[in-house]
């Protein structure tokens, strides 16, 4: 059974309009990411738009990104369209206590931020070389301002 859909995207203050040919509109607002995500991807089955022009006009940048919403949509759950959580998960290891820590270190000796990490693991506590490393910068960085 072939179908065919004759229809008419427009972007009007921001929010994309599609328009049948009985003229009835639908608009998708810039902020509704699950209707632009399940209209890109009915216009990509329906329409012989190439991927890169479908992408931008359903307000996403690269066509990786409709290739990704292609798999999220088609084979995945519902849930797969919510957005996700984004950001850091865990509560950050850069404290003041641990930064005073490191400060001390290394006024009181001559170490490098990797001999301070592994004199503050010694005492017990959870430092990495790269949380030294951005403490002894920002404290430099500080001082000097």
């Amino acid at each position: 059974m072939q179908i065919t859909l004759h229809v008419t995207v427009q972007v009007k203050d921001g929010n994309r309009v599609l328009t049948a040919r009985a003229g009835k509109p639908v608009t998708c607002s810039k902020d509704q990411t699950v209707q632009k995500k399940v209209s890109m991807m009915t216009l990509g089955a329906l329409c012989a738009l190439p991927q890169r022009p479908l992408a931008t006009c359903c307000g996403f940048t690269t066509r990786t990104s409709s290739y990704a919403m292609r798999h999220a949509v088609l084979p995945g759950s519902p849930a797969d369209l919510w957005p996700q959580r984004t950001g850091p998960h865990a509560p950050s290891k850069r404290t003041k206590a641990r930064a005073a820590l490191i400060i001390r270190q290394r006024c009181e000796t001559d170490c490098t931020m990797y001999e301070i990490a592994a004199a503050l693991i010694q005492r017990g506590v959870q430092v990495s070389a790269r949380l030294v490393g951005h403490v002894l910068a920002a404290y430099y960085y500080f001082v000097r301002s």
